[in-house]
């Protein structure tokens, strides 16, 4: 199972979200990436059946670019984490199909709790 997290902007969440990722289970690879460009070049090699992709506090531009690219995370459910509830960001993230939307300001228990759900039904499926 692989886990690709895109943190664009330097930030102590964003460094405490992934220090708690990488204490998910053996069998979770993490992959960080700091740009979108480097995510999407992540997600157009192959990668797991049961992949789950976080876009941390994009800029409007990184949700343009990474719309551009939805053919390559067409079935990875993506997890956003906004940095505000504009409108025109959110108009921009509903174009990506997101599995789920948190923001900044928000518990990060919320979105690890998404990401141990989603890891479990994946875990399931491989077993069936």
């Amino acid at each position: 199972m692989s886990l690709f997290v895109c943190l664009p902007t330097v930030s102590e969440k964003g460094n405490r979200l992934l220090e708690s990722l990488r204490g998910l289970p053996a069998g979770v690879s993490v992959e960080a990436f700091e740009t979108r460009e480097g995510l999407i070049r992540r997600l157009r090699q192959p990668k797991d059946d049961s992949s789950i992709a976080i876009l941390f506090d994009p800029k409007r531009e990184d949700l343009e670019e990474m719309d551009r690219a939805s053919q390559f995370f067409a079935n990875v459910p993506l997890l956003l984490v906004l940095a505000d509830q504009d409108a025109e960001t959110i108009a921009l993230a509903l174009r990506l199909l997101p599995t789920f939307i948190t923001y900044i300001d928000s518990d990060l228990s919320q979105l690890l709790s998404v990401v141990s759900k989603l890891l479990q039904s994946g875990l399931e499926a491989r077993k069936s």
